[in-house]
C-alpha cells in the first residue's frame, strides 16, 4: 500500500464526484483528495497551513462535484467548492470556533443542512451552506457530545449519557 504521508490519517470521508465516481478526502498533514480509490492523492491547498483539522464533511452537488467543510481547532469552518477549488472561512454566528464535529442531513422540506459542534458552546446548525450558523438548542455544551448525525429531518446525538433523537 502506498502512502503520501507519515504519521497517519486522522480523518477520512467519501463523497460522490462529478465523474460519477467517488472522491476520497483525507486529513494527514493537510487535506488531500483521491478520485481513483486511493491510488493517487493530491493536496487541496488553501489557507490551511498551521490549521488543525478536527472534522470533515462533504455535501455532494446535484450535478456532480461537492462542497467540503473543514472543522478546525480554534479557526472555525473552512469551505471548499470542488468546482472552483477556492477555500473560504465561514464562522458567522459561532461563539467558539473550536469545531469538534460536523454532520450533514436535511430539514423537513428536504433542504440540506449542516450541524457543527463547538467544544464548550454546544451545537450549531446552518441551512445556507455554512454562510451563517445559529445555535442548536438541543445540543448543549454540557452534553459532552461524542458523535452526531442527521438523517433526513431526524437528528441523532450521541453523548456519554446515551443517544438522543430529535425530529423537530
Amino acid at each position: 500500500m502506498k502512502t503520501w504521508a507519515t504519521g497517519g490519517v486522522t480523518l477520512l470521508i467519501a463523497t460522490p464526484n462529478s465523474e460519477g465516481g467517488t472522491t476520497l478526502i483525507a486529513c494527514s498533514g493537510g487535506i488531500h483528495a483521491s478520485a481513483d480509490t486511493g491510488r493517487s492523492w493530491s493536496g487541496l491547498g488553501g489557507p490551511l497551513a498551521g490549521v488543525n483539522t478536527k472534522a470533515l464533511e462533504a455535501l455532494p452537488h446535484p450535478g456532480g462535484g461537492y462542497t467540503l467543510f473543514n472543522g478546525t481547532e480554534f479557526d472555525g469552518v473552512f469551505v471548499l467548492d470542488s468546482d472552483t477549488r477556492q477555500w473560504s472561512k465561514r464562522n458567522t454566528g459561532f461563539i467558539n470556533s473550536n469545531i469538534e464535529k460536523l454532520a450533514s442531513g436535511s430539514d423537513r422540506s428536504g433542504k440540506a443542512i449542516l450541524l457543527a459542534y463547538a467544544s464548550h458552546c454546544g451545537g450549531y446548525v446552518s441551512a445556507d451552506c455554512a454562510t451563517s450558523w445559529t445555535p442548536e438548542q438541543r445540543v448543549r455544551s454540557s452534553d459532552m457530545l461524542t458523535a452526531f448525525a442527521a438523517v433526513d429531518s431526524v437528528r441523532l446525538v450521541s453523548t456519554y449519557r446515551g443517544v438522543f433523537r430529535s425530529i423537530d
